[in-house]
């Protein structure tokens, strides 16, 4: 803050005024100049001046010590130029102050100032400015924090939103670790996993890891499943951690660091936060893990904090800072909603694992009551995917405009290999028999064949005895026998030749 007197020169006689050691003192004809010169001196500071002028002049040095405001990193508008006014007004026919101005003077005489009353108004003026900028920073820093909280609030929210709709469980964990490193600063991050192994034995799982200062290729991990490591305390005990510098721990402490990676990839861990990611039944399922926040106590979390690259010793001493005690009920916070959403992807994957298995066994059940097709389904199945695959990667012809999603491509495949469901219904004589028909099914056929024969002869037969045993029809039986005879000839070959088939 920079604190200066200013004294209107047409009635510096009647002020005993005195340099001090905490103000500066100036006397002049052009207060406005004098004031503009003082903020271009004293750029970035808040500048604080105590005016005495006479009483005609308390309307033009109001105004022309109006400032254009500056912004502050919540937001808020501050004016540059604070100013109180002392007006000594020898002439009665001085205009009275307006509501404007009366907020800035502090005292309104017509005798003169002496020089204890000059030291008075002087430290008054010091004293009301220093807690007037003290409510404007404790208001500040207010505004910021409820900003900043409103705007975790909202980064929830999105984080719920974001998890819920994730159902890959490669790209749901990268999701949660860069949410989580968002919305904490933090450069590094790694996600840990509780599994259980086939003996009934707990082991830990590193599943994904990212460090923004360090290109590090990522591998997968087991870690023991006891208090040995920082992730195996949390994973056990279920404690958030948050650690300022992870080189200052001590033997006292519940915990100890190991420096092993930091060697390995030229990097230096100082603050960390590590939060156990819970279940809805309380049961912890693994463990986040944050390294080095970059987020200073008077920046935001909307900073972006990924284009501050922690390089040399140096950066790593003077841009890294603790993780803000706030974060830990935060990422508590994200750690549950990140549980929630792996759980629902492993249940997810379950119920899809055991549909598959169904459907598996489905086909091995259709397939195996008729050997002839053995292996049919899944040839239909393969062609069925390959022409949605095809057709995927047609992008001018008359397919341009029809895409199958993976579900679509899953439902395709189950569709597939399920067309022949019907089979399981079928009598398994059906698709053992040797020819078309059963054997009594076909003696039952041939019997009513042969029966069709005879009697067709038998008619034909009847119609030959009543030609010529009727001589009154008049008509030349010879001839009328010939045809009848071609007749039942031609049936009788087209019944055999049904029979022989």
């Amino acid at each position: 803050m920079t604190h200066a007197v200013i004294i209107d020169k047409s009635i510096s006689t009647l002020v005993s005024h005195k340099k001090g050691k905490y103000h500066l003192l100036f006397v002049t004809e052009d207060i406005a100049g004098m004031a503009n010169d003082l903020l271009h001196r004293y750029q970035g500071e808040q500048c604080c001046f105590l005016v005495f002028c006479g009483g005609g002049k308390v309307s033009q040095v109001c105004s022309s010590l109006s400032s254009q405001p500056r912004n502050t990193t919540s937001g808020m508008s501050i004016p540059r130029i604070l100013y109180q006014l002392v007006v000594i007004a020898t002439n009665t026919s001085d205009p009275m102050p307006g509501k404007k101005e009366l907020q800035r003077i502090i005292s309104y005489r017509s005798s003169q100032v002496s020089a204890r009353e000059f030291q008075f108004l002087v430290k008054n003026s010091r004293t009301q400015f220093e807690t007037h900028l003290l409510q404007e920073k404790v208001d500040e820093e207010y505004q910021f924090r409820l900003m900043d909280t409103n705007r975790d609030q909202q980064d929830l929210i999105t984080i719920g939103r974001s998890l819920s709709l994730e159902k890959n469980p490669d790209r749901l964990f990268r999701k949660i670790l860069s949410l989580s490193q968002k919305i904490t600063g933090a450069d590094a991050g790694t996600i840990y996993l509780v599994e259980e192994t086939q003996d009934g034995q707990k082991q830990i799982r590193v599943k994904y890891a990212h460090t923004h200062s360090r290109q590090i290729q990522f591998e997968e991990a087991i870690l023991p499943y006891n208090t040995s490591t920082i992730s195996g305390y949390v994973a056990c005990t279920g404690k958030v951690l948050n650690i300022p510098d992870a080189y200052k721990l001590t033997p006292k402490d519940p915990v100890s660091f190991n420096p092993r990676f930091d060697r390995e990839h030229d990097y230096i861990t100082k603050s960390m936060l590590v939060v156990p990611m819970k279940n809805h039944v309380d049961e912890i399922i693994g463990v986040i893990q944050l390294l080095n926040s970059k987020e200073k106590e008077s920046e935001d979390s909307s900073s972006n904090h990924q284009d501050i690259i922690l390089k040399t010793p140096e950066d790593f001493e003077n841009k890294v800072v603790p993780f803000h005690h706030r974060y830990e009920r935060l990422l508590e916070a994200v750690a549950g909603q990140a549980a929630i959403a792996v759980e629902n992807i492993r249940m997810i994957n379950q119920i899809e694992e055991q549909f598959e298995e169904f459907v598996r066994a489905s086909v091995f059940a259709i397939e195996s009551r008729d050997e002839a097709t053995s292996g049919h389904s899944f040839r239909v199945a393969e062609m069925c995917m390959g022409m949605a695959y095809a057709i995927n990667r047609d992008e001018t012809g008359i397919f341009e405009k029809i895409t199958f999603s993976e579900t679509d491509i899953k439902e395709l495949e189950y569709s597939a290999l399920l067309h022949d469901y019907g089979k399981v219904y079928l009598d398994m004589r059906l698709f053992k028999k040797a020819k078309k028909l059963f054997p009594e099914d076909y003696n039952y056929l041939m019997r009513k064949i042969d029966l069709a024969y005879r009697t067709c002869e038998l008619k034909f037969l009847s119609d030959e005895y009543r030609l010529v045993t009727d001589p009154s029809s008049g008509r030349d039986i010879a001839a009328s026998r010939a045809i009848l005879c071609e007749a039942r000839k031609n049936m009788l070959d087209k019944i055999m030749k049904i029979r022989e088939r």
